[in-house]
C-alpha cells in the first residue's frame, strides 16, 4: 500500500509518509469512524485533507464541495486500510524484520540526510520504532492485496504495439510537445566560478538520472528530483512544463528540445534565466516510438482500474466481516480510494 492511483491524482511518497507518521494525538480527539475497536479520529482526517489539498489543488482554503470530496476519499482510505489490516491479522499474515528494515531504509533516503529525518519524526510526535510498527501494517496489507489484485507489471514492448495500434486514433498529432526541465537560477553577472559549480552540480543530478533504463522511472526520478532541487516555479509540479510548441521558450531551450527523442534527458545548457536540463516526454507527431510513455501510461490505466474495481468488491466483503460505525454521516462514502502497488 505504499503506491497507487486515487480518483483525482496519483498519490505521491508525501501522502503515503503522513499517512504513517499522522499527526500527534490531540487531548480530546473526535472518534468519528469505528472499524471493530480500532478509531478513526476528525483530527486526523482533517490534517490529511489539508496536506492532501496542498498536495492536489496546491491550496489551503478550499471550496465546500472540495472540501467534502476530500473529506469522504481520506476516510474511505483510512477505513479501508483497518479493514484490510484486521483481514491481514485475520489470515496470520506476517512481515520479517527484514523487511520491515528495508522499508525503512527506502523512508530515509527520501531525506537529505539523517538528521532531517529524525526531525521529521519528532515533529510528528513520532519514533522510528512507531514507525517500523506501522509501516509493518502497511506491508501486512500489501501482501494480502498481493493475493487479491493483479500486479501491475511493465506492459511489454508487443503489448505496447497492439495497444497503440488498437487506440491509434486516440493519440494526437499535432506540433505540440511536452517536456519537464530542472533549473538551477543563474544571474547574468554570475563569476565563471559560480557557474560552473551549479553546472558540475546539475550534471550530477544528470548522471544519476541517465542510470535508470525504464522511462516511467526516469519520469518518476526526474519529478522527484525537479521538486527537490529545481528553482523555477514550475519545481512545485516536478518540473512539469505541460504542452508547448516550439518557440513559446527562450531560443536556447527551443534548439535543445526540437532535436530531442522522448525519454531523452538533455545536456546541461544555458540560458537567460540560467541552466537547465530537459526530459523530453511528449511529441504528438502519430508515430508509436514517440508515443512509448503515453502508451505505457494508458495501459498501465487500464490496470489499475480494473484493480480498483476488484478493490471495491473485495473492500464490501470485509464490510460484512467486520463492523463499521460511522458517526457523522459526512464521512461515510466508497472505499474504492485506496493505495496500492505501482508497476514492476
Amino acid at each position: 500500500m505504499i503506491t497507487h492511483t486515487s480518483k483525482i491524482k496519483q498519490f505521491t511518497l508525501l501522502f503515503t509518509l503522513f499517512l504513517v507518521f499522522c499527526l500527534p494525538c490531540m487531548a480530546k480527539p473526535t472518534v468519528v469512524i469505528k472499524v471493530e475497536n480500532k478509531t478513526i479520529t476528525k483530527e486526523r482526517i482533517d490534517s490529511l485533507v489539508i496536506m492532501l489539498a496542498r498536495q492536489q489543488f496546491n491550496k489551503t482554503v478550499l471550496t465546500k464541495e472540495e472540501r467534502a470530496y476530500l473529506v469522504k476519499l481520506v476516510a474511505g482510505n483510512l477505513v479501508g486500510q483497518e479493514l484490510l489490516s484486521l483481514e491481514a491479522t485475520k489470515l496470520k499474515i506476517s512481515i520479517s524484520s527484514a523487511e520491515t528494515d528495508s522499508m525503512l531504509n527506502l523512508f530515509k533516503a527520501n531525506f537529505k540526510n539523517p538528521s532531517d529525518f529524525s526531525k521529521t519524526l519528532a515533529q510528528v510526535g513520532d519514533t522510528e520504532v512507531s514507525l517500523k510498527k506501522k509501516l509493518s501494517k502497511e506491508m501486512r496489507i500489501e501482501k494480502l492485496l498481493k493475493k487479491q489484485l493483479e500486479v501491475l507489471t511493465r506492459p511489454t514492448e508487443a503489448e505496447m504495439k497492439a495497444f497503440y495500434q488498437k487506440h491509434k486514433k486516440s493519440f494526437p498529432i499535432n506540433d505540440t510537445l511536452r517536456a519537464s526541465q530542472i533549473v538551477f537560477n543563474v544571474s547574468p553577472k554570475a563569476s565563471q566560478i559560480e557557474v560552473e559549480e551549479k553546472r558540475k552540480k546539475l550534471n550530477k543530478l544528470r548522471q544519476a538520472l541517465t542510470e535508470e533504463v525504464f522511462l516511467d522511472m526516469v519520469v518518476t526520478q526526474f519529478s522527484s528530483m525537479a521538486l527537490q532541487f529545481s528553482e523555477t516555479q514550475e519545481r512545485e509540479i516536478g518540473g512539469d512544463l505541460g504542452k508547448f510548441k516550439i518557440g513559446d521558450f527562450f531560443p536556447a531551450f527551443d534548439n535543445v528540445v526540437k532535436k530531442m527523442s522522448v525519454g531523452e534527458i538533455s545536456e546541461v545548457f544555458r540560458s537567460p534565466i540560467g541552466l537547465h536540463i530537459v526530459l523530453l516526454t511528449e511529441r504528438n507527431n502519430g508515430k508509436y516510438e514517440d508515443s512509448r510513455l503515453k502508451v505505457m501510461q494508458a495501459i498501465l490505466s487500464e490496470k489499475t482500474k480494473n484493480n480498483q474495481k476488484t478493490l471495491e468488491k473485495y473492500l464490501k466483503t470485509l464490510m460484512t466481516k467486520y463492523k463499521v460505525t460511522y458517526y457523522d454521516k459526512v464521512y461515510k462514502g466508497s472505499l474504492s480510494a485506496k493505495l496500492g502497488g505501482a508497476a514492476k
